[in-house]
């Protein structure tokens, strides 16, 4: 496999799998997947997982932003941190939140990532 090639596959790889990382990490680190209670164990565990999330999200964004930048692309991006960091304390419901992370994960991905990483 040629090494450009393999390298877009990671690079495509760590941004969905980070994304989803924040998205996880984050509720699961901020308690509301159950009601704010949340033990030292799993609060070190979901720490882990926000902490990946945010790195492979920082290479892929860091490498993405190397060869493109459109200002959509920002938008869509700041949105999508929006939604995953501060919609949750907003409407208390994780769910609603999810799904709309999700969304703006799948726009972003079939517009720009798959486009960018192919």
């Amino acid at each position: 496999m040629n090494n450009g090639i393999r390298h877009n596959k990671i690079m495509y790889s760590l941004k969905l799998i980070g994304s989803i990382f924040l998205m996880i990490g984050y509720a699961g680190y901020g308690g509301f997947y159950n009601n704010g209670s949340v033990s030292y164990i799993l609060k070190i565990l979901w720490g882990a997982v926000l902490v990946s999330g945010i790195i492979m999200v920082w290479i892929t964004t860091k490498d993405y932003y190397n060869e493109e930048s459109s200002k959509s692309i920002v938008i869509l991006d700041i949105l999508m941190v929006f939604s995953i960091f501060i919609l949750p304390n907003i409407i208390k419901s994780i769910i609603v939140s999810h799904i709309v992370s999700l969304i703006f994960i799948l726009i972003l991905n079939f517009k720009y990532w798959r486009v960018r990483w192919k």
